[in-house]
């Protein structure tokens, strides 16, 4: 009798899962797979892993697709994979990089004719205020977070005219924006920042 009570009550305990849990396996989850279609464009180069396994690196030509297979862990909704995906037209958006971003610099120009005080941080570093006069460059380097875009440093820009102090506040490099350049070169001037954006290209934009 107690045998035949404790069959009963795995069995409904295992329609319970079936019926109220949103997985739908016992024990043994079954194979995921896992389809990637390029249609950019352009030829799509990526690279997907997880904590215990590197897929590659795969480049998928237009319309061309890639797929992985693999078992979610049981019982613990703990699988997690992750890619990073490069393309050929950076300024398109795509990123220069696969999983781990290279090296920014950010240089800062003076042409305003006046000893500009500058003042950059981000969330977790402040890089310190900063003096630089007429032409005189100042730099700094980071590496940007991999895989999400939330990578952001902001500045405040001080310099005196006729007594007045003028101050403006810009985001020097803001991840969404930038992720194309491994080397922002920005000019300041009375009227705003302006990023050189590449052979006989200037960016302006104003003060925040």
């Amino acid at each position: 009798m107690g045998l035949r009570t404790k069959s009963l009550v795995l069995v409904v305990l295992i329609t319970m899962v079936i019926i109220n849990g949103r997985k739908a396996w016992i024990l043994i989850p079954p194979k995921v797979t896992v389809s990637i279609t390029n249609i950019a464009d352009q030829d799509l180069t990526l690279h997907c892993k997880s904590k215990t396994e590197d897929l590659g690196v795969h480049t998928i030509k237009l319309n061309e697709s890639y797929e992985f297979k693999f078992k979610p862990a049981p019982f613990l909704d703990i699988t997690l994979y992750f890619c990073g995906f490069r393309w050929s037209s950076e300024r398109k958006g795509g990123k220069a990089w696969i999983l781990i971003p290279p090296e920014v610099t950010v240089s800062i120009t003076n042409i305003i004719d006046r000893d500009l005080t500058l003042h950059c941080k981000s969330k977790t570093e402040d890089l310190g205020v900063h003096t630089i006069k007429l032409n005189e460059s100042y730099e700094f380097k980071f590496k940007p977070a991999p895989v999400l875009d939330i990578t952001l440093y902001f500045c405040g820009f001080r310099w005196s005219f006729e007594s007045e102090t003028t101050l403006h506040r810009f985001d020097i490099y803001e991840e969404r924006r930038d992720q194309w350049c491994t080397k922002c070169s920005w000019q300041l001037m009375p009227a705003g920042p302006c990023l050189n954006a590449g052979p006989g290209k200037i960016k302006c934009y104003d003060w925040k």
